[in-house]
C-alpha cells in the first residue's frame, strides 16, 4: 500500500481518471457496467445488493445518472 500511495502523491493535483473525464464531458462511462448493471442483475435474480444500491443512489444524486 505505501508504494501505491507514493505513486498517487506524485500525480499533479489536476490529474483525473478516465471515468472522471468521461463524466465531466457528458460521455458514457464505466459506471453503468460497474455499478448499475450489478444492481439490475441483483434485482433480476432476486439478490439483495444494499451496498451497490446505496452507491447507485448516491451517483444518481451527484452525477445525475438514472438507473434503468
Amino acid at each position: 500500500m505505501p508504494g501505491k500511495l507514493k505513486i498517487l502523491s506524485g500525480l499533479a493535483p489536476e490529474a483525473t481518471t478516465s471515468m472522471q473525464r468521461d463524466i465531466m464531458a457528458g460521455k458514457p462511462s464505466e459506471i453503468d457496467g460497474l455499478i448499475y448493471q450489478v444492481v439490475r442483475l441483483g434485482r433480476e435474480y432476486g439478490v439483495s445488493m444494499p451496498q451497490y444500491e446505496k452507491v447507485a443512489a448516491k451517483l444518481d444524486a451527484e452525477v445525475n445518472i438514472v438507473l434503468k
